[in-house]
């Protein structure tokens, strides 16, 4: 069950009036990294950090990481 927070998030991402989003958009790092979602990381410290997932590739077109879905015509 996902929590009020990510419901929070998802809807800052899904603005339906284009002037409203457009606003939100020149803010949208200070919406995210203020919210209380992510309390606890270190922003200037991201770049340095190890990720907690890194995916195994072989080549650029390997597509092992990903669900493999029926085609539809």
């Amino acid at each position: 069950m996902f929590c009020s927070k990510f419901f929070w998030f998802l809807s800052l991402l899904a603005i339906l009036q284009i002037k409203s989003r457009l606003i939100k958009l020149t803010c949208l790092p200070c919406y995210f990294q203020a919210h209380s979602w992510f309390e606890g990381i270190e922003w200037d410290k991201l770049y340095q950090m190890k990720a907690a997932f890194i995916p195994e590739v072989n080549d650029e077109l390997d597509t092992q990481n990903f669900e493999k879905f029926e085609e539809v015509d």
